[in-house]
């Protein structure tokens, strides 16, 4: 065949012969021609879907993956949070843009997504409807539900699925129904499934001191940062004066009351509770000890700590630690009182007369501290006695007035205490702004350095705190400026309970003051105490009822005291014999010994926070910069990125389909249309007649072709384009037509 072209279809009738006209032909002419001279009108492999495809695919897959990263850190760096605050807000601003371009790449995606998948559909549907096989069948209204895009018509596809008698579904109507379904609703699912967070980072101008970065956002760090509060060091606290602490617990315990806020008073928390500051705050000994107000088995769960930080304090987008100290107490009533009191220097006094005898013994060495110098959990154990006796017949033979100190209780305590000092991490954005349990052992310095946020005072060489500070022989505190009557300022302060007894009965007390007046004192004595409120927990009416009447009637009457002897020997006792009964009970004397426990260590953190500000860390807290980010989801990571790989796995095989073989047309636009529907009305059929085949094909006519001169016509075989024709359209017969 020498290089046949295509023509217009004739009806030929050979000399002699009678036959009936051959089908009308869609044909294609190297010359010019009704069709004109166009490269459309040749079989040929069309590029614009590869373009079309090539622009869709990154738009489409791209932001998604950028969308997966964003999840899970930033683009280009491995966390959004880089706790040693090497982020610049350059680096912030960056995070920002990727965001931004992201979502405009999904909007692209979105606007172009059924536009191109329906333009490269089109596309396939010019080779769908060739004949690539033997055999194969498309009705003339398969044929134009195609050609009208009916993938994306919900009446064609209505009609198609139930009105099968319409004869207009096809598999290839299907796939791209299948294609325009997945580009329409991945971007809403993407939007229901994947919606954006806001997320706190931290910047170079949140770091307190230690620069990491020397971007020029980050030449001035105190923009944001404020200091909430001040954390005391193991050196400093070994070294606080006795006398301060004590003097300050004294004070405290004297006006006490249940309801009274305590700023400095935390609840105990576990490895996995989460409180928001607003359950933190239960700042109130009432929440931990009115077992009126909550059921059995309630309070055995609710335990406190101290911290030299008012409770709550939260560091934002820092992470930092400050110091705790919890003491919790147990006693329990015993047959004797110990004739030695154990110890290095333990803390003993006592009260006699002939009516009462009250003895306290507190083991151990009340003269230093039992704390080492470190940072790591730490706990000690201590002991206290306690014991009264009253000597009721003394007390019928001398008293000239009614007295309840016959009736009061006599026993023998013994109380041990645990106690626990520590460091623990601050609330803050990292734990959800709940404050965590005290740590075990203190973080490394590595761990320092890019985990947290601390720093050291200036007085340190490191820029971090570590766990043991070897001590300088500085002290922060002012030795000369001191009032100190009981020659004490020199000593330790001991442990916890210790420190609760010297408060309780030590110098100063008002049992020291009972003690000490000489006989003819003790009228003016147990005035000065009543007046001057000097007995501790008056005002804390939660202990024993019979301790505070005894008090109250004495206290009420004494300004109508008599001076005789005998009645004035039951002044004092009466006054201490009170006191006492409101320890005679185990319980009773567990909550006065925690309580004045807790004041003694608030009073030795705050006392050594505040003593001087260089000697102590200071605590900050910095809000940090807020950005937006895909939140992670993975059910909506899984659906997307499965939906995504279906629309490019449909669309490359759908490419590949287009470039199989070499097409006849672009596309069935209205010029191509017109062609075919020409056709369909030179054979006299009806467009609505589903037996006329819709495929296109390769067939041959006879020609008779006037030569140049005076010649006659001759004969000639051509290749044509018609709906029917049996030849497939392939690569080969593209190369035929066009050699």
């Amino acid at each position: 065949m020498d290089n046949p072209r295509y023509s217009r279809s004739s009806q030929t009738r050979p000399e002699g012969q009678n036959h009936n006209p051959p089908a009308d032909t869609l044909k294609m002419k190297e010359t010019q021609s009704l069709h004109g001279n166009t490269p459309d009108h040749r079989l040929r492999r069309r590029k614009r879907a590869l373009w079309l495809l090539s622009l869709y695919l990154p738009v489409l897959v791209l932001p998604w993956i950028f969308t997966c990263i964003m999840m899970f850190r930033p683009v280009m760096k491995p966390s959004y949070i880089n706790q040693a605050a090497k982020y610049s807000m350059t680096d912030i601003y960056a995070m920002q843009r990727w965001k931004t371009a992201t979502d405009i790449l999904h909007n692209i995606a979105s606007v172009l997504a059924v536009p191109i998948v329906s333009a490269l559909l089109a596309y396939g549907a010019v080779i769908y409807t060739q004949r690539r096989k033997a055999g194969q069948d498309l009705n003339i209204q398969q044929m134009f539900a195609l050609a009208d895009r009916g993938w994306t018509d919900t009446l064609t596809l209505w009609f198609a699925l139930r009105k099968p008698s319409r004869k207009q579904s096809s598999p290839y109507l299907w796939y791209g129904a299948l294609l325009i379904l997945l580009a329409s609703i991945q971007p809403p699912l993407r939007q229901l499934l994947v919606q954006d967070e806001t997320i706190t980072v931290i910047a170079c101008i949140d770091q307190p001191v230690v620069m990491m970065n020397d971007d020029v956002t980050c030449k001035d760090p105190s923009i944001w940062q404020k200091v909430v509060g001040y954390d005391p060091e193991p050196q400093s606290l070994e070294i606080c004066p006795q006398n301060t602490v004590i003097q300050r617990t004294r004070n405290k315990i004297i006006d006490v009351r249940p309801l009274d806020i305590q700023p400095h008073l935390w609840r105990e928390v576990h490895e996995h509770d989460k409180f928001t500051p607003e359950d933190q705050a239960k700042d109130t000994f009432q929440f931990y000890y009115d077992e009126e107000m909550l059921p059995d088995g309630v309070l055995e769960n609710r335990h406190y700590f101290v911290s030299s930080l008012r409770s709550g304090t939260t560091t934002g987008v820092l992470r930092e630690h400050a110091i705790r100290m919890n003491t919790s107490v147990e006693c329990v009533m015993d047959h004797s009182f110990p004739d030695h009191c154990a110890g290095d220097s333990p803390f003993t006094t006592n009260f006699t007369s002939p009516v009462l005898e009250v003895a306290v013994c507190g083991e151990g060495n009340h003269e230093r501290s039992p704390w080492k110098n470190s940072r790591d959990k730490q706990d000690i154990n201590e002991r206290l006695w306690m014991h009264m006796k009253v000597n009721a017949d003394t007390i019928h033979q001398v008293a000239t007035h009614k007295t309840d100190l016959p009736s009061a209780k006599n026993f023998t305590m013994r109380c041990d205490a645990t106690s626990t000092r520590g460091w623990f991490e601050l609330g803050n954005y990292q734990n959800e702004y709940s404050y965590q349990p005290v740590l075990g052992v203190w973080p490394s310095p590595e761990a320092m350095e890019t985990n947290f946020n601390d720093i050291g005072t200036s007085l340190e060489e490191s820029p971090w705190p570590i766990n043991e500070e070897l001590s300088d022989g500085f002290t922060p505190y002012k030795t000369e400026d001191a009032v100190d009557p009981f020659s004490t300022f020199d000593l330790q302060t001991p442990g916890p309970l210790l420190s609760a007894a010297l408060a309780l009965f030590g110098n100063g007390s008002f049992l020291h003051s009972a003690r000490e007046a000489t006989k003819g004192q003790k009228k003016q004595t147990t005035m000065q105490i009543c007046q001057h409120s000097l007995i501790p927990f008056m005002s804390y009416d939660e202990f024993n009822d019979r301790g505070h009447e005894m008090l109250k009637n004495r206290c009420e009457f004494v300004y109508y005291l008599d001076d005789d002897e005998d009645t004035e020997a039951l002044y004092l006792p009466e006054l201490v014999g009170g006191f006492m009964q409101m320890l005679d009970s185990p319980l009773a004397a567990k909550q006065l010994l925690e309580l004045t426990a807790f004041f003694a260590n608030e009073a030795l953190l705050v006392t050594t926070a505040e003593a001087y500000s260089k000697s102590s860390r200071e605590i900050y807290t910095s809000p940090g910069y807020t950005i937006l980010k895909p939140q992670k989801s993975i059910p909506g990571l899984i659906v997307i990125t499965f939906l995504i790989c279906l629309q490019v796995a449909g669309l490359l095989v759908l490419a590949r389909f287009i470039y199989s073989a070499p097409s006849w047309t672009s596309m069935f636009d209205a010029k191509t249309l017109a062609r075919i529907g020409a056709q369909l009305r030179d054979q006299g059929k009806e467009l609505d007649n589903v037996y006329v085949s819709g495929v296109v094909g390769i067939g041959e006519r006879e020609e008779l072709h006037k030569p140049r001169g005076a010649g006659p016509p001759i004969r000639k075989r051509v290749r044509i384009l018609a709906l029917g024709e049996p030849g497939n359209i392939s690569t080969s017969s593209a190369c035929e037509s066009l050699c």
